[in-house]
Protein backbone atom coordinates (compact mmCIF):
# COMPACT_ATOMS: atom_id res chain seq x y z
CA UNK A 1 0.00 0.00 0.00
CA UNK A 2 1.46 3.34 -1.03
CA UNK A 3 0.88 6.07 1.53
CA UNK A 4 1.60 8.93 -0.87
CA UNK A 5 2.75 9.48 -4.39
CA UNK A 6 4.89 12.04 -6.10
CA UNK A 7 3.48 14.19 -8.88
CA UNK A 8 4.02 12.85 -12.42
CA UNK A 9 5.79 16.01 -13.56
CA UNK A 10 9.24 16.89 -12.22
CA UNK A 11 8.45 20.62 -12.54
CA UNK A 12 7.51 20.70 -8.87
CA UNK A 13 11.22 20.21 -8.05
CA UNK A 14 12.12 23.68 -9.32
CA UNK A 15 10.75 25.48 -6.27
CA UNK A 16 11.57 22.94 -3.56
CA UNK A 17 14.22 23.33 -0.89
CA UNK A 18 17.10 20.92 -1.46
CA UNK A 19 17.93 19.34 1.89
CA UNK A 20 20.44 16.90 3.35
CA UNK A 21 19.26 15.27 6.58
CA UNK A 22 21.86 14.23 9.12
CA UNK A 23 21.48 10.73 10.53
CA UNK A 24 20.56 12.06 13.97
CA UNK A 25 17.37 13.54 12.49
CA UNK A 26 16.27 10.11 11.29
CA UNK A 27 17.19 8.41 14.56
CA UNK A 28 15.22 11.02 16.50
CA UNK A 29 12.26 10.63 14.14
CA UNK A 30 12.17 6.91 14.92
CA UNK A 31 12.59 7.07 18.69
CA UNK A 32 10.72 10.27 19.64
CA UNK A 33 7.02 11.12 19.51
CA UNK A 34 5.52 12.30 16.23
CA UNK A 35 4.99 15.84 17.46
CA UNK A 36 8.73 16.51 17.76
CA UNK A 37 10.65 18.36 14.98
CA UNK A 38 12.52 15.33 13.55
CA UNK A 39 9.32 13.32 13.07
CA UNK A 40 7.61 16.34 11.50
CA UNK A 41 10.57 16.80 9.13
CA UNK A 42 10.37 13.18 7.95
CA UNK A 43 6.58 13.54 7.53
CA UNK A 44 7.14 16.72 5.47
CA UNK A 45 9.58 14.84 3.23
CA UNK A 46 7.04 12.09 2.68
CA UNK A 47 4.47 14.77 1.82
CA UNK A 48 6.90 16.16 -0.80
CA UNK A 49 7.39 19.51 0.94
CA UNK A 50 11.11 19.51 0.11
CA UNK A 51 13.59 17.44 -1.88
CA UNK A 52 16.00 15.21 0.02
CA UNK A 53 19.52 15.06 -1.37
CA UNK A 54 21.54 11.93 -0.60
CA UNK A 55 24.69 10.12 -1.70
CA UNK A 56 25.70 6.47 -1.43
CA UNK A 57 27.94 7.15 1.60
CA UNK A 58 25.10 9.01 3.34
CA UNK A 59 22.59 6.23 2.64
CA UNK A 60 25.11 3.70 3.98
CA UNK A 61 25.53 5.80 7.13
CA UNK A 62 21.75 5.96 7.62
CA UNK A 63 21.47 2.19 7.45
CA UNK A 64 24.54 1.60 9.61
CA UNK A 65 23.36 3.85 12.44
CA UNK A 66 19.67 2.95 12.25
CA UNK A 67 20.69 -0.69 12.72
CA UNK A 68 22.60 -0.10 15.96
CA UNK A 69 21.07 -2.39 18.60
CA UNK A 70 20.22 0.55 20.89
CA UNK A 71 18.36 2.35 18.05
CA UNK A 72 16.47 -0.81 17.09
CA UNK A 73 15.49 -1.35 20.72
CA UNK A 74 14.52 2.29 21.37
CA UNK A 75 12.45 2.45 18.19
CA UNK A 76 10.96 -1.01 18.73
CA UNK A 77 11.96 -1.94 15.18
CA UNK A 78 14.05 -4.56 13.44
CA UNK A 79 16.63 -4.46 10.62
CA UNK A 80 14.07 -5.04 7.87
CA UNK A 81 11.98 -2.16 9.29
CA UNK A 82 14.94 0.21 8.98
CA UNK A 83 15.55 -0.81 5.37
CA UNK A 84 11.87 -0.24 4.54
CA UNK A 85 11.94 3.08 6.42
CA UNK A 86 14.96 4.38 4.47
CA UNK A 87 13.50 3.09 1.18
CA UNK A 88 10.15 4.75 1.82
CA UNK A 89 11.48 8.05 3.16
CA UNK A 90 14.08 8.50 0.43
CA UNK A 91 12.14 7.01 -2.50
CA UNK A 92 12.09 10.30 -4.41
CA UNK A 93 15.40 11.68 -3.16
CA UNK A 94 18.04 12.96 -5.52
CA UNK A 95 21.13 10.76 -5.46
CA UNK A 96 24.33 12.73 -6.02
CA UNK A 97 27.80 11.44 -6.72
CA UNK A 98 30.75 12.69 -4.72
CA UNK A 99 33.93 12.77 -6.82
CA UNK A 100 36.63 10.61 -5.22
CA UNK A 101 39.24 13.35 -5.54
CA UNK A 102 37.11 15.64 -3.32
CA UNK A 103 37.05 13.27 -0.32
CA UNK A 104 39.96 15.13 1.30
CA UNK A 105 38.56 18.58 0.60
CA UNK A 106 37.74 19.41 4.22
CA UNK A 107 40.42 18.76 6.79
CA UNK A 108 39.50 20.88 9.81
CA UNK A 109 36.32 19.07 10.92
CA UNK A 110 35.73 18.41 14.60
CA UNK A 111 34.10 15.12 13.54
CA UNK A 112 35.54 13.54 10.37
CA UNK A 113 32.33 11.45 10.03
CA UNK A 114 30.54 14.65 8.99
CA UNK A 115 32.56 14.86 5.75
CA UNK A 116 30.11 12.79 3.67
CA UNK A 117 27.19 14.98 4.69
CA UNK A 118 29.02 18.20 3.84
CA UNK A 119 30.19 16.87 0.47
CA UNK A 120 26.70 15.59 -0.31
CA UNK A 121 25.35 19.07 0.48
CA UNK A 122 27.99 20.69 -1.74
CA UNK A 123 27.67 18.43 -4.77
CA UNK A 124 23.91 18.19 -4.37
CA UNK A 125 23.67 21.99 -4.22
CA UNK A 126 21.63 21.70 -1.03
CA UNK A 127 20.02 24.75 0.47
CA UNK A 128 20.09 23.22 3.96
CA UNK A 129 21.82 20.53 5.95
CA UNK A 130 19.53 19.74 8.89
CA UNK A 131 21.26 18.37 11.97
CA UNK A 132 21.15 18.23 15.73
CA UNK A 133 24.92 17.65 15.79
CA UNK A 134 26.80 20.50 17.47
CA UNK A 135 29.93 19.68 15.46
CA UNK A 136 28.00 20.52 12.28
CA UNK A 137 25.84 23.32 13.69
CA UNK A 138 28.92 25.26 14.82
CA UNK A 139 29.95 25.58 11.15
CA UNK A 140 26.69 27.47 10.37
CA UNK A 141 27.22 26.98 6.63
CA UNK A 142 29.32 25.19 4.09
CA UNK A 143 29.49 26.85 0.70
CA UNK A 144 25.93 27.78 -0.24
CA UNK A 145 24.43 25.33 2.26
CA UNK A 146 23.12 26.62 5.59
CA UNK A 147 23.50 24.19 8.47
CA UNK A 148 20.49 24.42 10.76
CA UNK A 149 18.69 22.55 13.53
CA UNK A 150 15.48 20.58 12.99
CA UNK A 151 13.49 23.26 14.84
CA UNK A 152 14.89 25.98 12.55
CA UNK A 153 14.05 23.96 9.45
CA UNK A 154 10.47 23.46 10.63
CA UNK A 155 10.09 27.25 10.86
CA UNK A 156 11.26 27.53 7.23
CA UNK A 157 8.79 24.88 6.07
CA UNK A 158 5.85 26.70 7.63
Amino acid sequence: MQLWSRPESKSYLAWMWRVVLDTNVLVSAIITPGNQPPAKIVAALMNVEYLAVVSKPVLAEYLRVLNYPKVLKAGRINVSDTIRFVDLVFEGAELVKIPKDKRREISNLRDPNDLDFLLTAKFGQADYLVSGDKDLLVLESYGQTKIISPAEFLKILK
